[in-house]
């Protein structure tokens, strides 16, 4: 208890400057109700769009939305409010050119918005429930930065930019195997970084895996003199020409070693 005292003494003293901190977002009120349905970005598998329901309304401001999943398998929620940059109105990915894949145990692959309402008497969120995010930025397709991994959060790998929709980028991570599908994160966030910095931060970065190299192979031209000298000639020749301080021109040249197979 006297050392709490003592800290909180402390740090009365000390004030953080407010020009450290920068302006937070201002949350507005939503108007959505349970049971809307919408679209939206899988949260643990950031490569899939899938159709989603307003579960629980928190307050004003934020709601729980659910992953459809006809499964009963563990539910996929999400805390969002109106203007979170992972939730869209219906037909957003169409509009878009996006995939979207229907809830687990949808009995049809061809997912259809009209007729999956109908099979679930549901209705649809409004599209003036949404708030778009107004986020301008610099991300041209093949850019490469360094990004943090999905499926191991404390890695950080180096990544290339293959898809930009509006404020949405998908990274695929270089090295990677093919299987693996690119995921996709907002323009802001706080999961990507500029090209060298794990280095200036002390952090170790993921480098691509190699996958294969070529040999390159140093083309030597034959001697075509009638009577070429041996190694062990010139050997011999050189340290006698050395020892005898002579100079000029040659008709020969000292032992070269060629690094045919290019090791370092």
């Amino acid at each position: 208890d006297k050392a709490l005292k003592k800290t909180l003494e402390e740090a009365e003293k000390v004030t953080v400057p407010a020009d450290l901190f920068t302006e937070q977002y201002e949350v507005e009120e939503h108007s959505f109700k349970v049971g809307w349905k919408m679209e939206a970005l899988h949260p643990t598998m950031a490569s899939r769009f899938c159709p989603a329901t307003v579960e629980t309304i928190i307050d004003k401001r934020f709601f729980l939305v659910t992953i459809d999943d006809l499964t009963g398998n563990e539910k996929k929620v999400m805390c969002c409010h109106s203007g979170t940059p992972f939730i869209f109105p219906m037909g957003w990915c169409e509009t878009k050119g996006i995939k979207l894949t229907g809830p687990q145990g949808y009995k049809t692959s061809d997912f259809k918005w009209n007729d999956y309402l109908a099979s679930q008497n549901a209705t649809v969120a409004p599209d003036d429930c949404f708030i778009t995010p107004m986020v301008e930025h610099e991300f041209e397709r093949g850019m490469k930065l360094e990004a943090v991994n999905p499926s191991q959060p404390n890695q950080i790998c180096v990544a290339t930019i293959t898809r930009i929709v509006d404020h949405l980028l998908w990274l695929h991570l270089d090295g990677a195997p093919g299987i693996v599908p690119n995921h996709v994160v907002e323009a802001t966030s706080f999961d990507i970084f500029p090209v060298g910095w794990c280095e200036s931060n002390g952090y170790p970065l993921k480098t691509p895996r190699k996958t294969g190299y070529r040999r390159k192979v140093a083309v030597v031209q034959p001697d075509c003199r009638p009577n070429p000298m041996s190694a062990d000639e010139v050997r011999s020749a050189t340290y006698s020409q050395i020892k005898a301080g002579e100079g000029g021109s040659s008709s020969w040249c000292p032992k070269i070693y060629f690094n045919h197979r290019c090791f370092s």
